[in-house]
């Protein structure tokens, strides 16, 4: 068994280990959040152009051109979340082959 004491200072160099190590830097890592967002939002833009249109223009018209409107933008915005994503993870994907 393991004493108390030897597992105390077992504890206390792990500590002393892990607070001198140096600070990772993450600059990517807004990108990765931005994008993940980006797409998370961009699903509610159909129901956003719905509404707003449909206050504009004429019933049967405003929820038609709502629908198209918000479609597109949920297209680019998709898009362009996907590749806010696929910058930021760039540079972490020269350590997938540990993983593999």
């Amino acid at each position: 068994m393991v004493r108390k004491g030897s597992l105390i200072a077992l504890i206390l160099v792990l500590l002393l280990a892990l607070a001198t190590v140096p600070e990772g830097h993450a600059d990517n890592i807004g990108s990765i959040v931005k994008g993940t967002g980006r797409i998370l939002i961009s699903a509610l833009q159909i129901p956003a152009s719905i509404l707003e249109d449909s206050g504009r223009v004429l019933f049967p018209f405003g929820i038609v051109t709502g629908t198209l409107k918000g479609a597109v933008k949920m297209l680019l915005g998709t898009l362009q979340g996907g590749l806010e994503i696929a910058q930021g993870a760039a540079p972490y994907a020269k350590y997938l082959v540990f993983f593999i």
